[in-house]
């Protein structure tokens, strides 16, 4: 895992992470962009997953941050899924408020009550949920109630030209002003520049993600 600081900006800090996906050869360091199509032809999707579980746990048994998880369609049908989950909370100790997994807003159509009820598993023992890229298909706002959430990650494609396309602005205002409206806090991703920023912050959204707030790294912040 490589991890992406996510500020709040609320209070100017970065108590959270984002736990990306990177491979090591030697001095190289590989993007899932290059690994990830062949991972999920040959089925290997859950077992990356379940390495990035591991690791984020040991990291939480010593780190005071709060770290998200992405997880797959493909994870769903690991065998036990959850049980493996709930066994590492359990041998690790780590509080599972601070781990909050995230999910494509399209894994809960697709997959309906196996996804629902994975979500209810997972929310039932404490981690929270977050609908990654959220915008980016057909959003299903009743389904964001299904699954209570607890925060909406607007997809990069309208933060990132926010200020030059007045859709994406209309767009990200819209979800903002809904997320807020049940209780669910928003974040924004493809925060590039300190003017997408300004914009961001000014319409009410809590938290940043983005290269302008800081890039992937092999280590958190101290």
């Amino acid at each position: 895992p490589y991890y992406q600081p996510i500020m709040d900006n609320r209070t100017g800090k970065v108590l959270k992470y984002e736990c990306l996906m990177r491979m090591i050869d030697g001095i190289d360091i590989i993007s899932p962009g290059k690994f990830i199509e062949a991972a999920k032809q040959i089925g290997r999707i859950p077992h990356l997953t379940i390495i990035m579980i591991e690791k984020t746990f040991e990291l939480l048994k010593d780190a005071d941050v709060e770290l998200s998880i992405n997880f797959s369609a493909e994870d769903l049908a690991i065998d036990n899924f959850f049980t493996f989950i709930k066994k590492r909370l359990e041998q690790t100790g780590i509080n599972p408020s601070k781990i909050t997994f995230e999910i494509l807003e399209g894994i809960s159509e697709e997959h309906d009550e196996m996804a629902l009820e994975f979500i209810k598993e997972l929310k039932s023992i404490g981690f929270k949920i977050a609908i990654d890229d959220f915008g980016k298909g057909y959003s299903n706002f009743s389904r964001i109630l299904m699954t209570q959430a607890d925060y909406i990650k607007i997809d990069g494609e309208f933060i990132k030209n926010i200020n030059e396309n007045s859709n994406s602005y209309k767009i990200s205002h819209a979800i903002t002003e809904f997320a807020h409206s049940i209780g669910i806090e928003v974040v924004a991703e493809f925060v590039h520049n300190d003017e997408i920023q300004q914009t961001v912050k000014d319409l009410g959204i809590e938290f940043s993600q983005g290269f302008y707030i800081g890039t992937p790294q092999v280590h958190i912040a101290k």
